[in-house]
């Protein structure tokens, strides 16, 4: 089976690319790969600002899901789609997925 693999930021562009690929995959009856990457906030302060990493990826994990059931319901749930959510530079973990 082929697959489409999309990368999204979360942005209005990422998700019209999910929406066309989406499409695309039910005409050439593709599987999806949703793809997020995110990186640990670095800050130059006097004082030291705490992240909480649960939160950051708690909250794409949602946000993938959403995404998920937003293209499910536009094919029909005729498309195999998966997450995958993953820590550290953009690029170099595109190539691993």
């Amino acid at each position: 089976m082929k697959t489409i693999l999309i990368a999204t930021d979360f942005s209005p562009a990422a998700l019209n690319a999910a929406n066309y690929a989406a499409d695309m995959a039910l005409v050439i009856n593709a599987g999806l790969v949703l793809f997020h990457s995110y990186q640990v906030p670095v800050t130059y302060a006097e004082v030291p600002v705490a992240v909480n990493m649960t939160d950051l990826v708690t909250d794409a994990e949602t946000r993938l899901s959403r995404i998920k059931a937003e293209l499910n319901q536009r094919t029909g749930n005729k498309i195999n789609i998966d997450t995958v959510i993953k820590e550290g530079a953009f690029f170099y973990e595109l190539k691993t997925v």
